[in-house]
């Protein structure tokens, strides 16, 4: 990945597989039980 591109990235930098996991976690936990329908965007903040 280019400088160029990751200051695209509002995080400047690129998420971990650690990070995307805990997003999983979260969604597939009781946690979550009141979510339905959204689509969670993992993206270090791109698509703002």
């Amino acid at each position: 990945m280019t400088a160029r591109q990751l200051a695209r990235i509002p995080l400047a930098r690129l998420g971990q597989a650690a990070e995307v996991a805990a997003c999983v976690a979260f969604h597939t936990s009781p946690a979550a039980s009141d979510v339905v329908g959204h689509a969670l965007t993992v993206d270090g903040g791109l698509s703002i």
